[in-house]
């Protein structure tokens, strides 16, 4: 079992799946548990003065705050307090800082299930988390098989 595991949270199927797998690793009440959200903001096709941006930045936060509600309130009801935290940038750089800022064993996160075509395609954002983790991924499997 983990003291300390930090868990990336999206709002999909995989990451509540990340989720009961963090909780599971947390195993005891006195194990901490961070969950993660990372915005990746995206710049509008025009910017309208900055109204445009701001207004984006506005709704991604919000929805950012009530995605890390329902993981927080997810890991209670398996038995784990969560902390959140709200991060923007890359999602391994949020991460990384994150889980070093708060001194945690060990990452998890969702599997999207793709496959090989579309992660060459799309690259990925699990295998660049773990191909950069100065600490141990470990990766949900995703809820579908």
């Amino acid at each position: 079992m983990f003291k300390n595991v930090i868990v990336a949270v999206d709002g999909s199927e995989a990451s509540n799946a990340a989720i009961d797998l963090a909780a599971s690793l947390c195993g005891t009440s006195d194990a901490r548990l961070t969950v993660c959200h990372v915005l990746q903001m995206p710049r509008p096709a025009h910017d309208a003065g900055g109204f445009a941006r701001e207004q984006m930045m506005s709704e991604e936060v919000h929805a950012g705050h009530e995605i890390l509600k329902a993981a927080q309130e997810r890991a209670q009801t398996r038995g784990v307090a969560a902390e959140v935290v709200l991060q923007t940038g890359s999602v391994a750089d949020g991460l990384f800082e994150e889980a070093k800022e708060r001194g945690c064993e060990a990452i998890v996160m969702g599997s999207r299930g793709r496959g090989a075509l579309a992660r060459a395609v799309l690259g990925s954002v699990v295998s660049d988390v773990i191909s950069k983790s100065p600490i141990p991924v470990i990766v949900a499997p995703h809820p579908h098989g």
